[in-house]
């Protein structure tokens, strides 16, 4: 998407990751589904950041921004990179995105089928998820949100 913003055009993209969770807040009912496939969205929120990149670079936009809403902890906490296939792409809290990011050698083609080119991020990005939301319905009430500032 892309704002015009006093003079400026801001380009973002937003990512909305979630886990099932059913609950009513102020009368409005919410029933979220359990998106899964974490794997591969973490790399759709990877190749947002390289392409919010190329509309800087290409100057479509004078500032990028990278969101992701989530009530789903995996995506902020790190976990064991070294034994998943989506390894380069983990969004956890105070991680660096940087350089080449590309799957594990071990990755299956089902997993990587449409996500097979590695991304190569030109900047460094530091990971900080901060509260949301907090919503009574179940394990995953907790909302936290991922801003990354694109240059």
């Amino acid at each position: 998407m892309l704002a015009l913003i006093g003079r400026r055009r801001v380009a973002f993209e937003l990512k909305y990751l979630l886990r099932t969770l059913s609950a009513t807040v102020e009368d409005e009912v919410f029933d979220l589904p359990f998106q899964s496939a974490q794997d591969t969205r973490r790399y759709d929120f990877a190749k947002d950041v390289g392409r919010l990149e190329v509309l800087l670079a290409d100057g479509f936009a004078d500032d990028g921004f990278s969101i992701a809403l989530t009530n789903d902890p995996s995506y902020w906490k790190g976990g064991n990179p070294e034994t998943v296939a989506d390894a380069a792409f983990r969004l956890g809290e105070g991680r660096t995105l940087a350089g080449v990011l590309d799957w594990a050698a071990h990755t299956g083609a089902g997993t990587k089928k449409g996500r097979e080119r590695p991304l190569d991020l030109v900047g460094k990005y530091q990971l900080r998820w901060r509260d949301f939301s907090q919503v009574e319905g179940g394990r995953y009430g907790a909302f936290r949100y991922l801003v990354v500032q694109v240059f």
